[in-house]
């Protein structure tokens, strides 16, 4: 399960190989706004689900792992009055940090699968055109070498 967190940190985590037994222990804080995706081991995607999921406190805050380094950060550069992407906008994507290569990963809400695009030596941002339907959420993360 790949777990896309706004404004947050996008997690995988084994969740079975019994199709008809899988489990996954959110481990993402209350509060957590996130698109959930069903990956196999050879990174092929199962779909991404229909909608964005709001994490709720639960019975045990002993799943939540402990933080990450932040020093990789993936900042949209959006005109600051616009609230929304719409199908066909460019969107730039600034990598900050981290240790390069890069890999660009976008979830969108009810999509077959989620674009992961690896950045080419020497570059730290991405222009990636909006090709999601409208009304769908979006995540973008990014992932350092």
């Amino acid at each position: 399960m790949r777990a896309f967190e706004a404004n947050g940190t996008t997690t995988t985590s084994f969740i079975g190989t019994d199709p008809n037994n899988l489990s996954w222990k959110v481990n993402h804080p209350a509060g957590s706004n996130l698109i959930l995706q069903v990956i196999d081991s050879n990174g092929n995607s199962g779909g991404v689900a229909p909608d964005l999921y709001n994490v709720i406190p639960g019975s045990s805050s002993s799943c939540h792992h402990p933080p990450l380094n932040t020093s990789l950060a993936l900042v949209p550069q959006i005109t600051p009055s616009k609230t929304t992407l719409n199908t066909c906008d460019p969107l730039l994507l600034a990598i900050l940090g981290g240790t390069p290569p890069y890999t660009l990963s976008i979830a969108i809400t009810d999509a077959l699968t989620s674009p992961n695009l690896t950045i080419p030596p020497g570059e730290d941002q991405y222009l990636w055109i909006d090709r999601a339907p409208p009304n769908n959420y979006l995540i973008a993360a990014a992932c350092d070498s």
